[in-house]
């Protein structure tokens, strides 16, 4: 049988204090502490990566909302209807334009969206085409796919996409228009950790593809 010893009333611990007071010691506290910050130290890259990675998709996924709200208004209207990217100082505005100038009037009623800093659109003033095209679909290749001048995206009264035939005219679209936008302003693909590509097929569908640094694809997203 074991034998249990009990402390007598008003024993002490080895601090010195009563036993029911006994807390850490300052050397059990600073090893915990150093814990601690070794795990946040660990953690931070991989949390700061998740947020910015978020953050991007939210921001892609509001621009491909937009995308689409100008198909259903273009159709609603029964009118050409389109979208234009606006630069404010180092941050983006991507709006419907129903007048279709270029760049778009400003107009505080237009329905915007506003990509902070933070989002790079690829490349800025001169839209291009991902140099990757891994894991998209058959048909999604630099062939068939164009990155449309100021990332305007035209709709036709039906919802078919147009394009400017390069002498001021519209006509039906006849490939993909895709625009890309990067987590990371001053990186580039295919080393950026993350990219959204936004694509208009000429019926109008919109698909978002999420660029994936480890494998080198493109999913959907």
């Amino acid at each position: 049988m074991t034998k249990v010893t009990r402390r007598p009333p008003g024993a002490t611990a080895r601090n010195g204090l009563p036993a029911a007071q006994a807390g850490f010691s300052l050397l059990e506290m600073l090893v915990v502490i150093a814990i601690m910050l070794t795990v946040m130290a660990i953690a931070a890259p991989s949390l700061l990566r998740a947020i910015a990675s978020y953050r991007l998709e939210s921001n892609a996924r509001g621009v491909s909302s937009l995308i689409q709200r100008t198909r259903f208004e273009a159709m609603r209207r029964n009118r050409t209807t389109c979208t234009g990217f606006v630069a404010v100082g180092s941050e983006g505005r991507y709006v419907m334009n129903t007048d279709c100038t270029v760049p778009p009037a400003a107009n505080p009623d237009a329905p915007t969206v506003g990509t902070p800093a933070t989002v790079m659109w690829y490349l800025n003033n001169a839209p291009q085409l991902p140099p990757s095209f891994n894991g998209l679909p058959p048909g999604y290749d630099a062939t068939t796919m164009v990155a449309p001048a100021s990332y305007r995206v035209v709709f036709s009264p039906r919802g078919t996409a147009m394009v400017d035939d390069g002498a001021g005219n519209l006509i039906i679209a006849t490939r993909i228009q895709a625009i890309c936008l990067l987590g990371r302003r001053g990186a580039d693909l295919p080393n950026v950790d993350d990219a959204v590509l936004i694509t208009v097929t000429p019926v109008g569908n919109v698909k978002l593809f999420k660029w994936n640094r480890t494998t080198a694809f493109w999913a959907p997203l």
